[in-house]
């Protein structure tokens, strides 16, 4: 983030501070008192919270995607896919959109358009593979804070079991209990190294393919910094 940009957050910082006190003031004596307080704090909390995901870059604009998504799923699994054009302009026009953010689980759609095709009106083994590696970083993205932890992917492999044409859907799955184990480790050591598999079905639902990947979690660290959610 820029300079100016700092400023303007921070005067907007100042002047919403400034609001909230005076509002607070004059409700002392208000007999919805408490209800008032309730809801200017909630409301200053969420904007804090807006304001941290902008001075610090190293959180991608899917992770607001997923904060969104918390108010409203539908708005958030829009904005997730639309995001992808901004944090990884090599995605740009593929039509990422995505299905299903769950605890233990994420599904992302892949249009079958003439930019994902290969030779023979095929889906690209290159787009699959960007197709897979989209769902499992949303997935670590919606577990991990990001302007604490890194995601990088360091070896994908993509394995064509029948012929991908038309639309394809990635589905990422790990049970509660790994993304537990993996996440343990992250904290005791500050970076953990997993493998994961991605299943690619075609718009019959018959499975077309398997992403295998290799990914790096690490975890951080700064001066004066707290524990905070990973």
């Amino acid at each position: 983030m820029n300079k100016p940009q700092m400023r303007f957050f921070q005067k907007l910082t100042e002047k919403l501070n400034q609001t909230v006190s005076e509002k607070l003031t004059q409700a002392l004596n208000h007999p919805l008192r408490p209800v008032l307080e309730e809801k200017v704090t909630s409301s200053l909390r969420e904007f804090r919270e807006l304001k941290e995901f902008a001075l610090h870059p190293s959180s991608s604009a899917r992770s607001l995607g997923l904060l969104i998504d918390g108010q409203s799923s539908w708005l958030g699994r829009r904005f997730l896919g639309a995001a992808s054009n901004w944090t990884e302009p090599f995605t740009v026009g593929m039509g990422f959109k995505v299905q299903k953010v769950g605890e233990d689980v994420i599904e992302v759609r892949l249009p079958g358009t003439w930019r994902n095709q290969g030779e023979g009106g095929v889906i690209h083994s290159a787009a699959l593979a960007a197709l897979a590696e989209f769902a499992v970083r949303l997935y670590w993205e919606h577990h991990l804070d990001l302007r604490h932890s890194g995601v990088e992917s360091k070896r994908m492999q993509v394995r064509i079991l029948s012929r991908p044409v038309g639309e394809m859907k990635s589905v990422f799955h790990l049970p509660v209990g790994d993304r537990e184990a993996i996440l343990h480790r992250l904290r005791a050591q500050h970076h953990a190294e997993t493998e994961t598999q991605t299943l690619v079905y075609d718009g019959a639902g018959r499975l077309v393919a398997e992403v295998d990947a290799d990914w790096f979690l690490s975890r951080r660290l700064t001066l004066g910094s707290r524990e905070t959610r990973i």
